[in-house]
């Protein structure tokens, strides 16, 4: 489920009970100029949403953040991973650039394997082999917080029409799938997974991530 960090707020919102809660953390490129009441008033919203739905982590792109903002967040007591960044951004879409970020910042990774996919894909890639990468860097880092899970819709041109497409209309679901295998396997740990992208009423997106062989998913 989708809300911006102002609807997380209302103290009337109902939501159900969340085993893993996972939050897109705003756009914190001016943290280190903001005045000490809008800093203030920005880390007690954090911190309710952290409390109310038992916030495990949020997810930090890092193309829009800077070391001392992540400072900032781990001293207010936020949970974060910064993010893999897709083929529009102007950095860290690349492993060298994750990975010293990781290093720099001491945060672990979230990996989001549609991001993975298409900069694999414009490197010459099979699409799962960059993500597998990000996980080998991660593991020599401070590990995996959570996958981030969509799929691509593509035209029959190869035009990307949506890059954050539900696995049940992805034109590249297989690969996908694959991915989610190969990384569940390499990691010695259950991972966790948010599925992003809209799903419909009756999907069942959850029959699609059956990992048979070693590995488990939540």
């Amino acid at each position: 489920r989708g809300a911006r960090l102002d609807q997380l707020t209302l103290p009337k919102l109902d939501v159900s009970p969340l085993n893993f809660a996972s939050l897109h953390l705003p756009v914190l490129t001016d943290v280190p100029e903001l005045s000490s009441r809008a800093k203030l008033e920005l880390g007690e919203k954090l911190l309710m949403i952290r409390d109310r739905f038992g916030l495990a982590s949020g997810a930090l792109h890092p193309d829009l953040a800077s070391a001392e903002t992540a400072a900032w967040l781990k001293e207010l007591g936020i949970p974060f991973g910064i993010e893999n960044m897709d083929r529009t951004k102007k950095s860290h879409r690349s492993v060298e650039e994750v990975a010293d970020t990781l290093v720099q910042w001491k945060v672990p990774l979230v990996l989001d394997l549609q991001h993975a996919y298409e900069n694999s894909k414009d490197a010459g890639g099979d699409g799962i082999d960059l993500s597998m990468d990000l996980v080998r860097v991660a593991r020599n880092a401070y590990g995996i917080t959570h996958l981030h899970v969509s799929g691509e819709i593509a035209s029959k041109s190869g035009a990307q029409l949506d890059n954050h497409a539900s696995l049940i209309w992805a034109t590249n679901t297989k690969t996908i799938l694959a991915a989610i295998k190969a990384v569940v396997r390499s990691i010695d740990a259950p991972v966790r997974i948010i599925l992003e992208g809209n799903y419909l009423p009756g999907d069942r997106p959850g029959e699609l991530l059956r990992v048979e062989d070693s590995g488990s998913t939540e």
